[in-house]
């Protein structure tokens, strides 16, 4: 399942945060976008439930990003409108 070296794992949980923050700021900037103020709780709500579920982190990024589309697209974060 995952590797018993939780450092790594934890590098690469927070290597993939970042990234999907970083173009999640692009997609919402500040002032432009209803969800620019909790979008940093979202990506990470986001990326923490698709790392804890997914067996393959190569595509967290992709469909993390997807997700946070939605959000952005709905105006909200909330789960249940991600779905």
């Amino acid at each position: 399942m995952y590797s018993t070296n939780h450092l790594n794992d934890r590098g690469a949980f927070q290597q993939i945060e970042l990234m999907v923050q970083r173009e999640a700021r692009d997609r919402c900037p500040v002032g432009c976008c209803s969800l620019s103020v909790s979008l940093e709780p979202c990506v990470h709500d986001i990326v923490s439930d698709l790392w804890q579920s997914s067996r393959i982190t190569a595509f967290i990024p992709v469909i993390a990003l997807r997700q946070i589309g939605d959000c952005i697209r709905a105006g909200t974060c909330d789960p249940g409108d991600r779905r």
